[in-house]
C-alpha cells in the first residue's frame, strides 16, 4: 500500500493505549468465537482487486458471523471488526504462505484469549486444539508482522514492555477511535476504499503519461518517415518522361537515363538498374510513385490520427480525467513492450492485445524474423510470392485466436501489396520452424498452416485504429 496522499482518507492506525482500549472493547464479543475460515478480501475499486498483506478471518460468534480484518501494510498497520460478512473473497488474489498456514490451522477451532501485550502494540489471540497455540500481530507500522506460534514452532510469546524504555509524552492517546470499534471499523473501511481509489487513479494517470510519450515516439517517427518520402524523387515524373522515349530503346550512359524535361527543357540525369530493360525500369518508377503516394497519405492519416489521441490524453491530463476507459487494450508485460519498442517497422494490436509486426522491406523482414519474434511466435507470409513477413508476438502460456491471425493475414497480404489480388493463401507456421537458406537473403518454412482471406476495408480501419 502505497503511502496515503491528500486524495486519500488516512486509516485509524491505533497507539498502544488505545489498541489496548479497543481490545478491551471486542474482548468479551470474540472469545469463544469460532474460526470459519482465513481469506484475502477483493476490493473492487483496487486497481489489482485486492491489497497485499491484508487478510480477512470470518468468525461465528454468539452476537453473529463477524470479520476480523488485520492489515500488516506499512504504514496502515492495523487490525479491525466488521459485522456480518461485508467483504468477499477476492478471487484474483495471490496469497502468502502465512496466510495459507493459518487457513490450514485455525478453521473450526475457537477463539479462548484476545488481549494486547503492556505498552505495545501486539495483538495476541490465542486458540483452543490439542496444543493450544497463539496469533501474534505486531501492528507497529515500521516493522509489521504476524507470527504463528505453537509448540512445534519454538517461539514464545512476547513479553510486556518496560513502560519506562520510551517517552510517553510522544504517543497520542484518542480514546474516540478505540471506543466504538463500529466506527472504527467504517472509518478503517473508507480510508481503505479510499486509497484502493486513489491508486486506480495514479495506475491511469501512470498509463496515460505513457501513452503519451508513446505518442509523441511514434509522431516524431511517422514525420521524419514523411519527410523521407516527401524528399524522394518525382518518380511518376521520371516514369512519364522515359515512355515517352521507349521507341528509341534509350541506353543508359554509365547506370544514369538523360531525360529531357518538357517543362523547362533542362537535361535530367536518373539513375536507373543496370539490370532492367527500358520497360522494365519505367514501370519500377511507376511502382515506387504508387509506393510513395501510399506511404505519404498512411503516414498524413496516421499522424493526424495519433494527434487527435495526444490531444485527449493532454485533456484528460490538464482536466484530471483519470476514470477507467472502457474496452481498453491490455497493457503488454515489458519484456514484450520493450520488443515492440525496438522494431522499426509496422505495428499493429490485435482485438485481444497481442502485437502485430509487418516488415516493410527486406531488411525489416529479416529483423523482425531473426531479432524480433521468438520460437513461439506465429510467423506468416504469402504463399508463394514475395511479400510482407508478419509476427504475431505471443506471452508465454498464450496462443493466438483464429480472429488475431485472421487479423494478421489481411496485413500479411495488405503490405505484400495484395489489396486488389482477392482471396489469397497466407501461410502461418511458429517462428522455430523458418529458417534462412544458406549464402541468401530468402528464407524457407516447414509445418505450415494456410488461412485463405481477402483484404476486407472494414476490418483493416479496426486493426489501424488499435494500433501503436
Amino acid at each position: 500500500m502505497e503511502r496515503p496522499d491528500r486524495e486519500s482518507l488516512l486509516p485509524p492506525v491505533l497507539s498502544h493505549s488505545e489498541l489496548a482500549l479497543w481490545v478491551e472493547k471486542v474482548e468479551p464479543l470474540l472469545t469463544g468465537a469460532r474460526v470459519q475460515r482465513v481469506f484475502v478480501p477483493g476490493w473492487p475499486e483496487h486497481p489489482e482487486g485486492f491489497f497485499k498483506k491484508l487478510w480477512a478471518i470470518d468468525l461465528d460468534t454468539r452476537d453473529g458471523p463477524c470479520q476480523l480484518v488485520v492489515s500488516l501494510m506499512n504504514p496502515a498497520t492495523g487490525v479491525f471488526l466488521l459485522r456480518g460478512k461485508p467483504l468477499k473473497v477476492a478471487p484474483t488474489a495471490t496469497r502468502s504462505g502465512f496466510d495459507l498456514v493459518l487457513h490450514k490451522e485455525l478453521t473450526s477451532k475457537k477463539i479462548v484469549s484476545f488481549k494486547s501485550v503492556s505498552y505495545d502494540r501486539i495483538l495476541q489471540i490465542g486458540f483452543n486444539g490439542p496444543a493450544p497455540s497463539l496469533l501474534e500481530l505486531h501492528l507497529i507500522p515500521a516493522r509489521p508482522k504476524g507470527v504463528w506460534i505453537s509448540p512445534e514452532s519454538g517461539l514464545s510469546p512476547s513479553p510486556p514492555r518496560d513502560p519506562a524504555s520510551f517517552n510517553r509524552q510522544n504517543i497520542p492517546h484518542r480514546p474516540e477511535r478505540a471506543e466504538d470499534p463500529d466506527r472504527h471499523g467504517t472509518e478503517w473501511l473508507r480510508a481503505l476504499r479510499s486509497d484502493a481509489t486513489s491508486l486506480a487513479r495514479k495506475r491511469v494517470e501512470s498509463g496515460i503519461r505513457a501513452r503519451l510519450s508513446t505518442l509523441e515516439d511514434r509522431i516524431r517517427s511517422l514525420r521524419e518517415q514523411l519527410k523521407r518520402s516527401l524528399e524522394e524523387p518525382d518518380w511518376s515524373w521520371y516514369a512519364t518522361l522515359l515512355r515517352s522515349r521507349l521507341h528509341e530503346n534509350p541506353v543508359p550512359s554509365e547506370g544514369h537515363y538523360v531525360l529531357t524535361d518538357w517543362n523547362t527543357g533542362a537535361a535530367i540525369r536518373m539513375r536507373g538498374d543496370p539490370e532492367l530493360e527500358p520497360k522494365a525500369q519505367m514501370e519500377r518508377w511507376f511502382q515506387l510513385a504508387k509506393r510513395k503516394k501510399r506511404r505519404i497519405e498512411e503516414s498524413e492519416t496516421r499522424v493526424k490520427d495519433l494527434e487527435s489521441e495526444r490531444a485527449q490524453c493532454l485533456h484528460r491530463l490538464e482536466n484530471h480525467d483519470f476514470a477507467q476507459v472502457g474496452n481498453r487494450l491490455p497493457s503488454l508485460p515489458k519484456k514484450e513492450e520493450k520488443r515492440v519498442l525496438g522494431f522499426s517497422g509496422k505495428q499493429y494490436r490485435s482485438r485481444e492485445g497481442f502485437p502485430i509486426l509487418v516488415g516493410k522491406n527486406r531488411a525489416e523482414n529479416l529483423e523482425l524474423t531473426f531479432k524480433i519474434a521468438r520460437g513461439n511466435d506465429v510467423w506468416l507470409h504469402v504463399r508463394g510470392r514475395p511479400g510482407a513477413h508478419v509476427a504475431i508476438l505471443i506471452p508465454p502460456g498464450k496462443t493466438a485466436s483464429l480472429d488475431t491471425l485472421i487479423d494478421a493475414a489481411q496485413l500479411c497480404l495488405l503490405h505484400s501489396g495484395g489489396k486488389d489480388w482477392g482471396k489469397t493463401d497466407v501461410d502461418y507456421t511458429f517462428r522455430k520452424h523458418v529458417k534462412k537458406i544458406k549464402n541468401s537473403q530468402e528464407v524457407s518454412y516447414t509445418q505450415s498452416k494456410c488461412l485463405s482471406v481477402a483484404v476486407e476495408e472494414e476490418r483493416l480501419r479496426a486493426i489501424i485504429s488499435r494500433s501503436d
